[in-house]
C-alpha cells in the first residue's frame, strides 16, 4: 500500500532526473514496496530505477517480482548486470524464474551463471516439475555429528551470513544422512566441549521428505510438525538441501488458487488474474462453460419429454421446478465443496470413506425430508396447490436432495481414486448433474403418483 502511495513521487523524481534523491527514497523503502512500484514505472525508465538500488537490495527486489516482470526487466539489462543479480539470487527462487521463462531467455540466463551456480540450477531443474526438489535451497548449515559445539558456533559465524536460514543446524553422519536438527538457541546455551551429536535427544525425530515427491506433500508435512524448514533427501536418504516455510506457503497459496479456479470451472492460469491476457482468460473460461452447456441440454431434454404434461396433470407442479433445481444443485455443491477441501488438506484417509458415505446418505435423507416438507407446505399455504400436489412435490424434492447429495460425495471420491484433482470442474459438474437428476426424479415421481 505504501508503495502505491509513493508512485507519483517516484515518477516526479524520474522526470526531474533527480537520481540522487530517487536513490535515497528507494533505499528507505522496504523490498516489498519497491517490488510493488517497479512494474508500474514506464518500461523505458524501469531499468534506470532498478540500477539505483544497492546490489543486495536489488537482488531481493528482483526475487519479489512476478515472473513476467522479472523477464521484462532481464530484457532491459546488460549481460553483466543479469549475471550479477542472478548469481546472487537464492537457488530456489532462481529455479522458479527459470521454470517460467521462454527457452531463449533461459539459455541466456544459464550461459551467464557461474559454473557453480549453473550446476546448482541444472540439478534443481532435473527434478520433476512441481516436485519438492524444485524448491530446494543449498543455502543451509550442516555439520558432522562429531563437531564440538564451540567449533560449530565458529562455523556458523563464518558461513551463516550467506545462508538462507541459520535457525536450524542440520547434523549428518559420515554418509551425509540426516541424524537430527539442532536449533541455534540450543547451540548457544550448550557447553562448548560437547559434540553437536550429543545435543540430539532420543525423543527428537528427524523429519525429512523425498526430493521427488509433490510439493503439496511437503506443505502438509511442514504444517503437521510446525517447523520452519524441512530437510530434503534423495532416494538414498542423502541430504540434498532444505525447503523453507516461505516457499511452501507460496505453494499452498498457488494450490488454493488453482482449486478455487477448478471448482468454478476455470482452467487454472499461471499468471495473476489482473495480468492474464483477455484471450487467455476467455479460453480458460469458455471450455468448461461449453462442456457444461452441452450437458445441460440433457436437462432440457427432460423438460421437453414432459412438455405436454405441463398443461394437464403437472400444471400446478411446474411451480416447484425452480425450487427443486436450486435446492438439489446447491445441496450437491455444498457437500462437494466440503469433501474437496477435506481431500485437499488430507483430513480424510481411505478408511474414512465408508463412514463418510454412510453419514452423507443419512444427511442427504434428513435434508431431503426437511426441505421437501418445508417447500411442499409453502406451496400449499401460499400458492393454493392441493395437498396431493404438495405431497408429490415434497416427496420428489426429498428423493432428489438425497440422491444429489450422494452425487456431491461420490464424484470427488471417484476423481480422487483415479488420481485426478477432486476440484476439477467438481462444483459446476455436480450442479449440472444434479439439475438433470432432480428434473427426472420430479417428473417420474409425479407421473407415478398421478397415474
Amino acid at each position: 500500500m505504501l508503495g502505491r502511495l509513493l508512485q507519483p513521487e517516484i515518477r516526479d523524481l524520474i522526470e526531474a532526473r533527480d537520481y540522487r534523491q530517487l536513490r535515497e527514497v528507494l533505499v528507505d523503502l522496504s523490498v516489498a514496496d519497491v517490488a510493488d512500484i517497479l512494474p508500474e514505472i514506464l518500461e523505458k525508465d524501469r531499468a534506470v530505477v532498478f540500477r539505483m538500488l544497492p546490489r543486495d537490495h536489488a537482488t531481493e527486489v528482483f526475487e519479489h517480482l512476478e515472473p513476467d516482470d522479472q523477464e521484462e526487466l532481464l530484457e532491459s539489462l546488460r549481460d553483466e548486470e543479469v549475471a550479477t543479480y542472478l548469481n546472487d539470487m537464492s537457488p530456489d527462487d532462481r529455479t522458479g524464474l527459470l521454470e517460467e521463462m521462454p527457452d531463449r531467455v533461459t539459455r541466456r540466463v544459464m550461459r551467464l551463471l557461474s559454473s557453480e551456480e549453473r550446476q546448482i540450477s541444472e540439478a534443481l531443474l532435473a527434478y520433476p516439475e512441481s516436485s519438492v526438489g524444485r524448491l530446494v535451497t543449498p543455502d543451509y548449515i550442516k555439520v558432522k555429528r562429531h563437531l564440538s559445539v564451540g567449533d560449530c558456533l565458529q562455523f556458523v559465524r563464518r558461513v551463516g551470513e550467506d545462508k538462507e536460514t541459520v535457525d536450524y543446524i542440520y547434523i549428518v553422519d559420515e554418509w551425509n544422512r540426516p541424524m537430527g536438527v539442532v536449533s541455534l538457541r540450543e547451540l548457544v546455551f550448550a557447553h562448548g566441549d560437547r559434540t553437536v551429536g550429543e545435543l540430539i535427544s532420543a525423543e527428537d525425530q528427524t523429519v525429512t521428505i523425498r526430493a521427488d515427491l509433490d510439493q503439496e506433500e511437503a506443505v502438509q508435512v511442514l504444517k503437521h510438525y510446525d517447523i520452519k524448514a524441512l530437510p530434503v533427501v534423495d532416494s538414498r536418504d542423502h541430504l540434498v538441501g532444505i525447503v523453507t516455510f516461505d516457499d511452501l506457503m507460496d505453494v499452498q497459496e498457488e494450490e488454493a488458487t488453482e482449486d478455487m479456479q477448478l471448482m468454478s470451472g476455470v482452467v487454472p492460469t499461471e499468471a495473476t488474474y489482473a495480468s492474464t491476457r483477455f484471450l487467455s482468460l476467455l479460453k480458460n473460461r469458455l471450455g468448461a462453460l461449453v462442456m457444461l452447456g452441452v450437458m445441460a441440454i440433457f436437462a432440457g431434454r427432460v423438460l421437453q419429454t414432459y412438455e405436454e404434461a405441463f398443461e394437464t396433470e403437472f400444471a400446478n407442479l411446474v411451480l416447484f421446478i425452480i425450487a427443486l433445481m436450486a435446492v438439489s444443485g446447491n445441496t450437491g455443491s455444498q457437500v462437494g465443496t466440503l469433501l474437496i477441501r477435506a481431500l485437499a488438506v488430507d483430513e480424510m484417509d481411505r478408511q474414512d470413506v465408508r463412514f463418510v458415505v454412510w453419514r452423507e446418505t443419512l444427511m442427504g435423507l434428513t435434508l431431503g425430508v426437511a426441505l421437501g416438507s418445508v417447500v411442499g407446505y409453502a406451496g400449499y399455504l401460499m400458492f393454493g396447490v392441493t395437498i396431493p400436489e404438495a405431497t408429490i412435490a415434497g416427496a420428489s424434492l426429498a428423493a432428489a436432495v438425497t440422491l444429489c447429495n450422494m452425487v456431491g460425495v461420490l464424484l470427488p471420491l471417484l476423481l480422487h481414486s483415479l488420481k485426478q484433482d477432486p476440484a476439477f470442474f467438481a462444483t459446476p459438474l455436480i450442479t449440472t448433474i444434479s439439475d438433470f437428476l432432480a428434473l427426472f426424479i420430479f417428473f417420474e415421481v409425479a407421473r407415478f403418483a398421478l397415474t
